[in-house]
């Protein structure tokens, strides 16, 4: 609801008439939801961060997981930012070729889709470190953990959405995304 831009992912399928055609109808609610969509990923960052010094606390006290967890608080949203830049360069010129629209919007949602290891990876990360926490009274609770993991393999089929134009591993697919085959 918040980034209206792509309120159903367009089909891998759509023709580049399709396309341009989705562009030049909703221009601006495309710029105006990237726009918003980029500052929502700058604010992830603070986010990780202060998962990341609670885990200071931890009994484990080794700084690698939390520098793993640094890592990909600063590479996800860069995956995701790369792909609202592909997605404004879209909708920049409603009028330029056709063919040049469908390969921005491609890239767009196959870098969207397909940049969920990052987050696959963090939730890992935190369940790791959650799990060889042995104190008493552990930072984060044991039900975190396993609620990372259930979010990493809920997340993993999206890594794949770049290799199907159809079906439900397809970038607008319900394992991919939310949909079934539009």
């Amino acid at each position: 609801f918040l980034f209206p831009g792509f309120t159903h992912p367009i089909s891998p399928q759509a023709s580049a008439q399709q396309v341009a055609a989705f562009y030049r109808d909703h221009t601006a609610r495309i710029r105006y939801s990237m726009i918003l969509l980029n500052w929502f990923c700058v604010a992830l960052i603070p986010l990780v961060m202060l998962i990341v010094e609670r885990m200071r606390g931890m009994a484990h006290r080794t700084p690698i997981l939390r520098y793993c967890m640094i890592g990909v608080a600063g590479a996800a949203p860069i995956a995701f930012l790369t792909a609202t830049v592909f997605w404004l360069l879209a909708a920049f010129d409603p009028n330029r070729a056709p063919d040049l629209t469908q390969l921005l919007n491609d890239l767009a949602w196959v870098t969207f889709t397909c940049g969920v290891p990052f987050l696959v990876a963090q939730c890992g990360f935190l369940a790791l470190a959650i799990g060889i926490d042995t104190q008493a009274e552990p930072v984060f609770p044991r039900w975190v953990a396993v609620f990372n993991v259930t979010v990493a393999l809920a997340l993993l089929p999206a890594a794949f959405a770049g290799l199907a134009h159809r079906g439900p591993f397809a970038w607008n697919g319900i394992v991919s995304f939310w949909e079934i085959g539009r």
